[in-house]
């Protein structure tokens, strides 16, 4: 009989403290909801190369971005390069994607800028000396005509593209020129220069490009 009664004493107690615990869940639940806390975070799944900071994947070298994704990081060292396709001055297009296994080094352009024109004159020797890189100028937002006749007097023998409308400079998340980027045979930003360059910058793009930093360091 002490038994029963004890064994009643204890399921009392127990079924007590069980709703006291729920009722103190409820309450924490409650306040957390009116201070506007979430209690259940949902995760929801995401594409690692739209989160800020970090690269796309080899899979996407050299493809066309999608505007909403290149608007949340400008494209970085060690990255792949975001793809495009521009038309050059004899109206033919031109595309990244097709210079797969190839070195590069890509400028963003005017002609009203005398920094870039020091720059152009720096690739144009680079260009006649260096065979394994293509030098890519993409002029922005430039009228044909004008290009052309100044590509023309300063004797250009690189590529050049318009970038009319400046989509591919919007997209690349950029504001001045001269900007040069450096793309190397894997489609991978090995350096980028913004702001004028200079030979000591030319020669670090370079080396770079052709994946030679770590073989033949600059001594300074």
């Amino acid at each position: 009989m002490v038994y029963k009664n004890q064994k009643k004493y204890y399921e009392k107690g127990f079924y007590k403290k069980y709703f006291m615990l729920t009722a103190f869940l409820i309450s924490v639940m409650v306040l957390f909801t009116a201070c506007g806390i979430p209690v259940f975070e949902r995760t929801e799944e995401r594409n690692d190369s739209q989160v800020s900071g970090e690269c796309p994947s080899s899979n996407d070298f050299h493809m066309p971005l999608e505007r909403e994704e290149v608007t949340e990081t400008a494209p970085k060292t060690g990255c792949f390069a975001p793809g495009f396709t521009l038309r050059d001055l004899e109206g033919n297009d031109w595309s990244l994607k097709d210079s797969c296994g190839q070195s590069l080094l890509v400028i963003f352009w005017k002609t009203s800028c005398s920094q870039c024109i020091e720059d152009l004159k720096l690739l144009e020797e680079l260009h006649t000396s260096e065979q394994r890189i293509d030098v890519i100028a993409i002029n922005v937002r430039e009228e044909q005509e004008i290009v052309q006749s100044f590509v023309q007097e300063k004797g250009y023998s690189f590529q050049i593209l318009l970038d009319s409308g400046g989509e591919v400079f919007e997209q690349y998340l950029l504001e001045n020129v001269p900007v040069t980027f450096a793309i190397n045979s894997r489609g991978e930003i090995t350096f980028i220069q913004s702001g004028p360059m200079g030979k000591e910058n030319l020669e670090m793009l370079r080396r770079s490009v052709l994946d030679l930093m770590e073989l033949y360091p600059i001594i300074k």
